[in-house]
Protein backbone atom coordinates (compact mmCIF):
# COMPACT_ATOMS: atom_id res chain seq x y z
CA UNK A 1 0.00 0.00 0.00
CA UNK A 2 1.11 3.54 -0.71
CA UNK A 3 -0.33 7.05 -1.13
CA UNK A 4 -2.14 6.00 -4.33
CA UNK A 5 -4.33 3.55 -2.38
CA UNK A 6 -8.10 4.00 -3.03
CA UNK A 7 -7.43 6.41 -5.89
CA UNK A 8 -10.49 5.09 -7.74
CA UNK A 9 -12.63 6.23 -4.83
CA UNK A 10 -11.52 9.84 -4.56
CA UNK A 11 -13.81 12.42 -3.00
CA UNK A 12 -11.37 15.34 -2.85
CA UNK A 13 -7.94 15.91 -4.42
CA UNK A 14 -5.71 18.99 -4.02
CA UNK A 15 -8.19 20.40 -1.51
CA UNK A 16 -7.58 22.68 1.51
CA UNK A 17 -7.36 21.03 4.96
CA UNK A 18 -10.60 22.63 6.21
CA UNK A 19 -12.56 21.07 3.37
CA UNK A 20 -10.89 17.68 3.90
CA UNK A 21 -11.85 17.90 7.59
CA UNK A 22 -15.50 18.76 6.90
CA UNK A 23 -15.95 15.79 4.58
CA UNK A 24 -14.00 13.47 6.92
CA UNK A 25 -16.39 14.42 9.73
CA UNK A 26 -19.21 13.01 7.61
CA UNK A 27 -17.43 9.96 6.23
CA UNK A 28 -14.99 8.91 8.97
CA UNK A 29 -15.70 10.45 12.40
CA UNK A 30 -16.62 13.74 14.00
CA UNK A 31 -13.56 15.75 15.13
CA UNK A 32 -12.02 19.17 15.61
CA UNK A 33 -9.16 20.25 13.35
CA UNK A 34 -6.31 22.52 14.48
CA UNK A 35 -3.77 23.56 11.84
CA UNK A 36 -0.15 24.21 12.79
CA UNK A 37 1.49 26.95 10.68
CA UNK A 38 -1.07 26.99 7.91
CA UNK A 39 0.07 27.82 4.38
CA UNK A 40 -1.96 28.89 1.34
CA UNK A 41 -0.30 26.06 -0.57
CA UNK A 42 -1.65 23.34 1.72
CA UNK A 43 -3.42 20.76 -0.35
CA UNK A 44 -4.78 17.45 0.88
CA UNK A 45 -6.97 14.60 -0.34
CA UNK A 46 -9.74 12.30 0.86
CA UNK A 47 -10.76 8.96 -0.59
CA UNK A 48 -13.53 6.81 0.79
CA UNK A 49 -15.40 3.58 0.11
CA UNK A 50 -18.12 1.92 2.17
CA UNK A 51 -18.36 -1.89 2.07
CA UNK A 52 -21.38 -2.55 4.26
CA UNK A 53 -20.13 -2.70 7.85
CA UNK A 54 -16.56 -1.83 6.82
CA UNK A 55 -15.37 1.55 5.56
CA UNK A 56 -12.02 2.30 3.92
CA UNK A 57 -10.64 5.84 3.88
CA UNK A 58 -7.34 7.37 2.85
CA UNK A 59 -6.50 10.96 3.66
CA UNK A 60 -3.81 13.56 4.04
CA UNK A 61 -4.32 17.15 5.19
CA UNK A 62 -1.31 18.49 3.29
CA UNK A 63 -0.35 20.41 6.42
CA UNK A 64 0.82 19.73 9.95
CA UNK A 65 -2.48 19.28 11.79
CA UNK A 66 -3.96 18.07 15.05
CA UNK A 67 -7.29 16.21 15.12
CA UNK A 68 -9.15 15.91 18.44
CA UNK A 69 -12.26 13.93 19.23
CA UNK A 70 -13.53 10.54 20.33
CA UNK A 71 -14.10 7.37 18.38
CA UNK A 72 -17.84 6.65 17.94
CA UNK A 73 -19.30 4.12 20.36
CA UNK A 74 -19.93 1.45 17.74
CA UNK A 75 -16.74 1.42 15.68
CA UNK A 76 -13.14 0.23 15.78
CA UNK A 77 -10.58 2.18 13.76
CA UNK A 78 -7.37 0.75 12.32
CA UNK A 79 -4.93 3.51 11.37
CA UNK A 80 -2.05 2.70 9.01
CA UNK A 81 0.47 5.39 8.13
CA UNK A 82 1.47 5.37 4.45
CA UNK A 83 3.97 8.23 4.73
CA UNK A 84 5.12 10.67 7.41
CA UNK A 85 4.23 10.23 11.07
CA UNK A 86 1.14 10.21 13.25
CA UNK A 87 1.35 11.12 16.95
CA UNK A 88 -1.40 9.51 19.02
CA UNK A 89 -2.33 10.68 22.52
CA UNK A 90 -5.03 8.92 24.54
CA UNK A 91 -5.69 8.39 28.24
CA UNK A 92 -2.37 9.94 29.23
CA UNK A 93 -0.32 7.80 26.82
CA UNK A 94 1.55 9.12 23.81
CA UNK A 95 3.00 7.11 20.90
CA UNK A 96 4.26 7.83 17.40
CA UNK A 97 2.95 5.70 14.54
CA UNK A 98 4.79 5.43 11.23
CA UNK A 99 4.82 3.03 8.29
CA UNK A 100 6.48 0.38 10.50
CA UNK A 101 3.65 0.27 13.04
CA UNK A 102 -0.10 0.32 13.30
CA UNK A 103 -2.71 1.82 15.64
CA UNK A 104 -6.10 0.46 16.70
CA UNK A 105 -8.58 2.86 18.27
CA UNK A 106 -11.24 1.27 20.48
CA UNK A 107 -14.86 2.58 20.56
CA UNK A 108 -15.57 5.72 22.60
CA UNK A 109 -11.85 6.36 23.17
CA UNK A 110 -10.98 10.08 23.44
CA UNK A 111 -7.81 10.94 21.56
CA UNK A 112 -5.65 13.52 19.85
CA UNK A 113 -3.93 12.76 16.54
CA UNK A 114 -0.95 14.88 15.48
CA UNK A 115 -0.32 14.58 11.73
CA UNK A 116 3.04 15.56 10.28
CA UNK A 117 2.88 17.72 7.16
CA UNK A 118 3.64 14.72 4.94
CA UNK A 119 1.38 12.31 6.85
CA UNK A 120 -0.80 10.20 4.59
CA UNK A 121 -2.81 7.40 6.19
CA UNK A 122 -5.29 4.61 5.57
CA UNK A 123 -8.21 4.17 7.96
CA UNK A 124 -10.23 0.96 8.25
CA UNK A 125 -13.48 1.41 10.21
CA UNK A 126 -15.33 -1.72 11.37
CA UNK A 127 -18.58 -1.91 13.30
CA UNK A 128 -18.09 -3.28 16.82
CA UNK A 129 -21.03 -5.69 16.60
CA UNK A 130 -19.47 -7.30 13.52
CA UNK A 131 -16.17 -7.79 15.37
CA UNK A 132 -17.99 -9.26 18.37
CA UNK A 133 -20.04 -11.58 16.15
CA UNK A 134 -16.87 -12.93 14.56
CA UNK A 135 -15.33 -13.37 18.02
CA UNK A 136 -18.41 -15.34 19.14
CA UNK A 137 -18.00 -17.55 16.07
CA UNK A 138 -14.35 -18.18 16.96
CA UNK A 139 -15.08 -18.90 20.63
CA UNK A 140 -18.24 -20.88 19.99
CA UNK A 141 -20.06 -18.92 22.72
CA UNK A 142 -21.50 -15.43 23.28
CA UNK A 143 -19.06 -12.60 23.97
CA UNK A 144 -19.17 -11.49 27.61
CA UNK A 145 -17.66 -8.01 27.34
CA UNK A 146 -16.63 -5.65 24.51
CA UNK A 147 -13.24 -6.35 22.92
CA UNK A 148 -10.43 -3.95 23.78
CA UNK A 149 -7.34 -4.03 21.57
CA UNK A 150 -3.81 -2.90 22.35
CA UNK A 151 -3.59 0.59 20.85
CA UNK A 152 -0.31 0.34 18.90
CA UNK A 153 1.93 -2.43 17.62
CA UNK A 154 4.99 -2.82 15.43
CA UNK A 155 4.19 -4.29 12.03
CA UNK A 156 6.88 -6.99 12.20
CA UNK A 157 4.97 -9.70 14.12
CA UNK A 158 3.37 -12.57 12.16
CA UNK A 159 -0.15 -11.68 13.30
CA UNK A 160 0.23 -8.04 12.30
CA UNK A 161 1.78 -8.97 8.97
CA UNK A 162 -1.25 -11.14 8.25
CA UNK A 163 -3.60 -8.27 9.12
CA UNK A 164 -1.65 -5.87 6.91
CA UNK A 165 -1.67 -8.38 4.03
CA UNK A 166 -5.44 -8.75 4.45
CA UNK A 167 -6.00 -4.99 4.34
CA UNK A 168 -3.65 -4.69 1.36
CA UNK A 169 -5.56 -7.45 -0.47
CA UNK A 170 -8.91 -5.72 0.15
CA UNK A 171 -7.53 -2.38 -1.05
CA UNK A 172 -6.12 -3.94 -4.22
CA UNK A 173 -9.47 -5.58 -4.94
CA UNK A 174 -11.49 -2.38 -4.56
CA UNK A 175 -8.96 -0.45 -6.65
CA UNK A 176 -9.20 -2.99 -9.49
CA UNK A 177 -11.65 -1.64 -12.11
CA UNK A 178 -12.52 -5.21 -13.12
CA UNK A 179 -13.20 -6.43 -9.58
CA UNK A 180 -16.77 -7.31 -8.61
CA UNK A 181 -16.27 -7.02 -4.88
CA UNK A 182 -19.02 -4.46 -4.26
CA UNK A 183 -21.81 -6.95 -3.55
CA UNK A 184 -23.44 -7.99 -0.27
CA UNK A 185 -21.99 -11.51 -0.47
CA UNK A 186 -18.45 -10.20 -0.93
CA UNK A 187 -19.00 -7.56 1.77
CA UNK A 188 -19.64 -10.38 4.26
CA UNK A 189 -16.49 -12.21 3.22
CA UNK A 190 -14.42 -9.03 3.58
CA UNK A 191 -15.92 -8.41 7.03
CA UNK A 192 -15.03 -11.95 8.10
CA UNK A 193 -11.48 -11.72 6.75
CA UNK A 194 -10.75 -8.39 8.44
CA UNK A 195 -12.39 -9.29 11.76
CA UNK A 196 -10.60 -12.63 11.95
CA UNK A 197 -7.27 -10.98 11.09
CA UNK A 198 -7.58 -8.25 13.71
CA UNK A 199 -8.82 -10.63 16.44
CA UNK A 200 -5.94 -13.05 15.90
CA UNK A 201 -3.31 -10.46 14.96
CA UNK A 202 -3.75 -7.66 17.50
CA UNK A 203 -3.48 -8.47 21.23
CA UNK A 204 -6.81 -8.02 23.00
CA UNK A 205 -8.83 -9.10 26.06
CA UNK A 206 -9.67 -12.44 24.43
CA UNK A 207 -6.25 -13.30 22.94
CA UNK A 208 -5.54 -16.01 25.53
CA UNK A 209 -8.87 -17.75 24.91
CA UNK A 210 -8.36 -17.57 21.14
CA UNK A 211 -4.86 -19.01 21.55
CA UNK A 212 -6.16 -21.90 23.69
CA UNK A 213 -8.77 -22.69 21.06
CA UNK A 214 -6.00 -22.98 18.48
CA UNK A 215 -4.32 -25.59 20.66
CA UNK A 216 -7.58 -27.60 20.72
CA UNK A 217 -8.06 -27.42 16.96
CA UNK A 218 -11.04 -25.16 16.67
CA UNK A 219 -13.99 -23.63 18.48
CA UNK A 220 -16.33 -25.63 20.67
CA UNK A 221 -19.15 -25.75 18.10
CA UNK A 222 -16.77 -27.38 15.60
CA UNK A 223 -15.81 -30.03 18.14
CA UNK A 224 -19.49 -30.68 18.90
CA UNK A 225 -20.17 -31.26 15.20
CA UNK A 226 -17.13 -33.55 14.91
CA UNK A 227 -18.23 -35.61 17.91
CA UNK A 228 -21.74 -35.91 16.49
CA UNK A 229 -20.40 -37.28 13.19
CA UNK A 230 -18.05 -39.81 14.82
CA UNK A 231 -20.73 -41.11 17.19
CA UNK A 232 -23.32 -41.69 14.45
CA UNK A 233 -21.40 -43.08 11.50
CA UNK A 234 -23.98 -45.77 10.76
CA UNK A 235 -26.83 -43.25 10.66
CA UNK A 236 -28.02 -40.80 8.03
CA UNK A 237 -26.54 -37.37 8.80
CA UNK A 238 -27.77 -34.14 7.21
CA UNK A 239 -26.48 -30.59 7.32
CA UNK A 240 -29.47 -29.71 9.53
CA UNK A 241 -28.35 -32.39 11.99
CA UNK A 242 -24.90 -30.78 12.18
CA UNK A 243 -26.39 -27.31 12.65
CA UNK A 244 -28.56 -28.56 15.53
CA UNK A 245 -25.77 -30.58 17.14
CA UNK A 246 -23.21 -27.78 16.95
CA UNK A 247 -25.42 -24.82 17.86
CA UNK A 248 -23.84 -22.76 15.06
CA UNK A 249 -25.44 -21.38 11.92
CA UNK A 250 -25.07 -23.17 8.60
CA UNK A 251 -22.94 -20.31 7.22
CA UNK A 252 -20.63 -20.49 10.25
CA UNK A 253 -20.28 -24.27 9.92
CA UNK A 254 -19.31 -24.05 6.26
CA UNK A 255 -16.71 -21.43 7.13
CA UNK A 256 -15.16 -23.30 10.09
CA UNK A 257 -15.07 -26.68 8.30
CA UNK A 258 -13.36 -25.04 5.35
CA UNK A 259 -10.82 -23.41 7.70
CA UNK A 260 -10.00 -26.48 9.81
CA UNK A 261 -10.70 -29.38 7.44
CA UNK A 262 -10.54 -27.85 3.95
CA UNK A 263 -13.94 -29.42 3.28
CA UNK A 264 -17.64 -28.71 3.46
CA UNK A 265 -19.46 -30.18 6.49
CA UNK A 266 -20.90 -33.01 4.40
CA UNK A 267 -17.54 -33.54 2.70
CA UNK A 268 -16.08 -34.02 6.18
CA UNK A 269 -18.82 -36.58 6.99
CA UNK A 270 -17.93 -38.60 3.91
CA UNK A 271 -14.21 -38.40 4.70
CA UNK A 272 -14.73 -39.71 8.25
CA UNK A 273 -16.95 -42.54 6.99
CA UNK A 274 -14.30 -43.59 4.48
CA UNK A 275 -11.45 -43.35 7.01
CA UNK A 276 -13.38 -45.58 9.41
CA UNK A 277 -14.18 -48.05 6.63
CA UNK A 278 -10.49 -48.17 5.71
CA UNK A 279 -9.53 -49.04 9.28
CA UNK A 280 -12.20 -51.73 9.43
CA UNK A 281 -11.09 -53.32 6.16
CA UNK A 282 -7.43 -53.28 7.20
CA UNK A 283 -8.14 -54.78 10.62
CA UNK A 284 -10.17 -57.82 9.60
CA UNK A 285 -9.18 -60.57 12.07
CA UNK A 286 -10.28 -63.53 9.99
CA UNK A 287 -13.93 -63.38 10.96
CA UNK A 288 -16.41 -63.53 8.13
CA UNK A 289 -17.13 -59.93 7.11
CA UNK A 290 -17.95 -58.46 3.73
CA UNK A 291 -17.43 -55.09 2.07
CA UNK A 292 -21.19 -54.61 2.22
CA UNK A 293 -21.17 -55.05 6.00
CA UNK A 294 -18.41 -52.49 6.39
CA UNK A 295 -20.20 -50.03 4.10
CA UNK A 296 -23.44 -50.41 6.07
CA UNK A 297 -21.57 -49.92 9.36
CA UNK A 298 -20.32 -46.51 8.23
CA UNK A 299 -23.66 -45.40 6.78
CA UNK A 300 -22.79 -45.80 3.08
CA UNK A 301 -25.63 -47.95 1.78
CA UNK A 302 -25.01 -47.47 -1.95
CA UNK A 303 -22.16 -49.92 -2.62
CA UNK A 304 -21.32 -48.49 -6.04
CA UNK A 305 -20.84 -44.98 -4.68
CA UNK A 306 -18.94 -46.35 -1.68
CA UNK A 307 -16.50 -48.25 -3.92
CA UNK A 308 -15.99 -45.26 -6.23
CA UNK A 309 -15.40 -42.79 -3.37
CA UNK A 310 -13.08 -45.24 -1.62
CA UNK A 311 -10.97 -45.82 -4.73
CA UNK A 312 -10.72 -42.08 -5.41
CA UNK A 313 -8.97 -41.61 -2.05
CA UNK A 314 -7.10 -44.89 -1.50
CA UNK A 315 -6.43 -45.85 -5.14
CA UNK A 316 -7.84 -49.36 -4.71
CA UNK A 317 -11.28 -50.90 -4.32
CA UNK A 318 -12.56 -51.85 -0.85
CA UNK A 319 -12.57 -55.49 -1.94
CA UNK A 320 -8.86 -55.24 -2.80
CA UNK A 321 -8.06 -53.90 0.67
CA UNK A 322 -10.07 -56.68 2.26
CA UNK A 323 -8.47 -59.38 0.12
CA UNK A 324 -4.94 -58.11 0.77
CA UNK A 325 -5.41 -58.11 4.52
CA UNK A 326 -6.88 -61.62 4.57
CA UNK A 327 -3.84 -63.13 2.90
Amino acid sequence: MDTTTLQRHSLLEEAPPDLISRHACMKVAQHRLHLCGRSLHDRGYLRHLSLGNVDLSSLGFGSEAVVEGAAPAHYYYIQMVLSGQLGLESQGNSVVVDCKSLAVINPSRKLSLHHSEDCRKLIVRIRSDVVERELANILGSPVRDPVNFVSTMGADGPGLRRLIRTIDYVCQEVDDPFSRCETVHVYERIEGLLCSAILTGVPNDYSEEISRLGEHNGPSYLRRAERYVKSRLSETISIDDLVNASGASMRTLYKVFNTHHNATPMGYVKRIRLEHARRELENIDGSVRTVAEVAMAVGMEHLGNFAADYKKIYHELPSETLRRNRQ
